[in-house]
């Protein structure tokens, strides 16, 4: 399993300018997923932007993924990931109307390859059990950086 946490810098992943400037939610949400797709493919994660935005996208026009205020946690399987990945990215400047509703300001990004290993599937449910806590979920949504390495590095707790 591979956690990456990250704080967006102003305009680092060009997000600021292209997903503010966007004239719909939807728009917005895929100029965010093909940014995160760049940079998660030149970090050697990924092998496909376009098919990940678009599988990004089209799961997120299935249903929303916001799961807490100002938290959205789009996901995706396939063969365009070589391994598990757990991606948060604490964003500069927040996507307004991300499923026509809510404002997010925090994306945890899970992707989960075509064949897991059962040690990444067993974090994974234990994660996901723990954010069933209204704790966890409103410091991934509003918590310190600190705190958001703490909830997804720590194994169990």
């Amino acid at each position: 399993m591979k956690i990456l946490i990250e704080q967006e810098p102003s305009g680092s992943f060009g997000i600021r300018n292209s997903a503010s400037t966007a004239s719909s939610g939807q728009e917005s949400m895929h100029a965010l997923f093909v940014c995160i797709c760049r940079h998660l493919q030149s970090k050697g994660i990924i092998r496909s932007v376009d098919l990940l935005a678009k599988e990004l996208l089209a799961r997120e026009v299935s249903g929303s993924t916001v799961i807490a205020d100002h938290l959205a946690n789009p996901h995706a399987q396939g063969p365009f990931v070589d391994e598990c990945v757990l991606f948060y990215l604490r964003l500069s400047r927040p996507v307004p109307k991300w499923d026509g509703l809510h404002e997010v300001s925090r994306v945890l990004l899970t992707l989960i390859p075509q064949n897991p290993s059962m040690e990444d599937l067993q974090y994974l449910r234990d994660l996901y059990r723990r954010m069933g806590g209204e704790r966890v979920l409103d410091l991934l949504g509003t918590g310190s950086i600190t705190d958001v390495r703490q909830i997804l590095t720590t194994e169990g707790k």
